[in-house]
């Protein structure tokens, strides 16, 4: 019995090996926070927590990064984790623990769920130390230890249903930490931590792609793995040796740190619970999970600006036009555009900034006095870079336009057709990990369709003209679903991505023309208002490749109402030809921000 009391002391401490997380100004992405498990979350259930006090666990860490709470419920807070928690069971040697099917059972009796929150769920470590212990003194069988730990693990996923049916949303789940990475396991090495936490993790990662609802994984079990195999690339100088010299984490404090700096500089606290520097590493982990889809959604949004400079140099060649009589005959052209914007941080994206230059060569023959057709062939190269140095990728577009346009008297109608190819490169997230900065990389492609239709009314003479036009514009944005490079804890899988955009605008024009020294000058101004009718929610999708389950989370969604300003001179020389210069800029101080600068020549042939 001495080993099931000396498992039961480790099962007490060793429920901690969790998360930590460098804080920030998180989004308010989640309206609330709920938190279930044992020591590795437990942020003070009994006064102190089970890492290098007073230092913080993953859970407070996460919690103030998204602006919710994550305070112990026995103070009134919304974190129901109790060191030495076992899955189902309330076995004598820690009776104030309650399981963590009594943790759900108690917050399912006291409110409803949010389903606009985040609720995290994790087991296992308890019951490991239970049954290894009742294997040591010899009261079960290695087959029975075995069972008795699947069924841990399968009691785990039907406490994560529980919470599922009740109405979350938002769930995430933890696997074990590799307790065969541990000091414990060196301090005892016949046991079979390493074996037994690969078993319970083999079971719930099977059990989470088979609930046929979405859950975000985290795997700590190779998390923990990659650090302590590489403990310095992470800012640490330690990771077999506990720093805290009490038995127990729990009592631990500054005094009885083996090494002054070792609350953030070793990774053990204890046997097997962390420092509260390897919870900041773990926490910034699970932010990283939490927020890849969103950085994955914007390489939709990337296109759009592509396709808008191909729009630019068209609408800017047409303007340039107005200078040309002729009844019939053909003109080429050629611009550039330089175009550049940001996305400010909300509760769907963490920001980002982004350059575009792109080139223009085209082709149109007037078909009489009042109508011209043509051709557009266009390249843009653009660079996207997440904020906070968090990554960033690039696209290619290659582009293709068929336009028309008809004078009727003072009206005019036209539109367009559009299809780009994608190229998207060089895809990466930087992710934090403490000291630590991983990359995670991929590639992907996809394709951009767009339809334009115009028309507007002019008053005015040739000298200074006005009017109103409308215009309705259609995009739809394909990316493949695409998998990072790595095999590491990070590494994510990305679902495919369908971006449509329906953009109705109202807008006033005003054109003059006059001529300087031989040469026809046209300037012109637009003020736009611009209404987005496709702004539903839009998810995507993803999960890890060392882990089961996946899960979607919103993504960036752009302001539906946007003021634009147009600005712009052509001039005629001798023989037709014409350059032309435009500016283009949002007037809206919403989420998202652009302006540009378009060149071009046109030559009549």
């Amino acid at each position: 019995m001495r080993s099931i009391k000396r498992a039961a002391r480790l099962s007490l401490i060793a429920s901690a090996l969790a998360l930590g997380l460098s804080t920030g100004a998180g989004a308010a992405q989640f309206s609330g926070s709920y938190f279930f498990g044992d020591s590795l979350t437990d942020s003070g259930a009994y006064g102190a927590r089970f890492t290098t006090n007073p230092g913080f666990v993953w859970a407070q860490y996460l919690a103030a990064y998204f602006g919710t709470s994550a305070n112990p419920f026995t103070q009134g807070g919304s974190n129901y984790a109790m060191g030495g928690a076992r899955v189902m069971r309330q076995d004598t040697y820690s009776p104030q623990a309650l399981p963590i099917a009594t943790q759900i059972t108690t917050y399912l009796g006291s409110q409803s769920v949010d389903p606009n929150a985040l609720y995290y769920v994790a087991g296992g470590p308890n019951d490991i130390f239970y049954q290894v212990g009742l294997l040591g003194a010899g009261l079960i069988t290695p087959a029975q230890m075995q069972a008795n730990i699947g069924t841990a693990a399968t009691d785990l996923l039907a406490q994560i249903g529980r919470l599922h049916a009740a109405g979350a949303r938002y769930i995430m789940v933890a696997n074990i930490p590799d307790i065969g990475a541990t000091p414990l396991q060196a301090a005892q090495p016949t046991a079979p931590f390493g074996a037994v936490t690969q078993l319970f993790n083999g079971t719930l990662s099977a059990g989470l792609n088979q609930l046929g609802f979405d859950v975000i994984s985290l795997d700590l079990y190779n998390l923990v793995r990659e650090v302590v195999a590489n403990p310095a690339a992470y800012g640490f100088v330690n990771a077999t040796i506990p720093v805290c010299t009490t038995e127990s984490s729990l009592t631990c404090t500054p005094a009885t740190l083996r090494d002054p700096n070792g609350g953030t500089t070793w990774v053990f606290a204890d046997g097997v619970h962390p420092t509260t520097g390897m919870h900041r590493v773990a926490g910034d982990y699970a932010v990283s999970v939490i927020e890849a889809p969103e950085k994955a959604g914007l390489l939709a949004e990337a296109p759009l600006q592509a396709m808008a400079a191909q729009k630019r140099g068209v609408a800017n060649r047409m303007k340039a036009g107005g200078g040309d009589t002729r009844t019939s005959g053909l003109s080429v052209y050629g611009s550039y555009d330089y175009s550049a914007g940001d996305i400010d941080r909300g509760p769907r994206t963490g920001g980002a900034d982004n350059t575009a230059n792109s080139v223009l060569v085209g082709g149109d023959f007037k078909l009489s006095a009042n109508a011209v057709a043509g051709l557009a062939f266009g390249f843009s190269g653009n660079k996207v870079g997440f904020a906070n140095n968090g990554g960033g990728f690039k696209l290619e577009e290659t582009m293709l336009t068929g336009y028309g346009v008809v004078n009727l008297g003072a009206a005019y109608v036209g539109g367009a057709l559009s299809y780009g190819d994608l190229d998207f490169k060089n895809v990466h997230r930087n992710i934090t990990l403490g000291a630590g900065v991983r990359t995670e990389t991929g590639t992907s492609s996809g394709s951009h369709r767009a339809a334009d239709l115009f028309g507007g009314y002019w008053m005015g003479g040739e000298s200074f003209k006005h009017g109103p036009a409308l215009g309705l514009a259609h995009q739809k944005v394909r990316v493949k679903g695409y998998t990072e490079n790595g095999a590491n804890s990070t590494t994510m899988q990305f679902g495919q991505q369908d971006r449509e955009s329906f953009v109705g605008s109202v807008s006033y024009v005003l054109m003059g023309q006059f001529n300087a020294g031989g040469t026809s000058l046209r300037p012109f101004a637009k003020l736009a208002y611009e209404h987005e009718f496709d702004d539903d929610e839009r998810v995507v999708r993803a999960n890890l490749v060392t882990m089961g389950g996946s899960f979607g989370m919103p993504v960036y969604r752009p302001d539906a109402n946007t003021g634009r300003l147009d600005l712009g001179v052509s001039a005629t020389f001798g023989k037709g030809v014409t350059a032309f210069a435009g500016y283009s800029a949002t007037l809206n101080s919403g989420a998202g921000r652009n302006q540009s600068l378009t060149l071009g020549v046109q030559i009549p042939l």
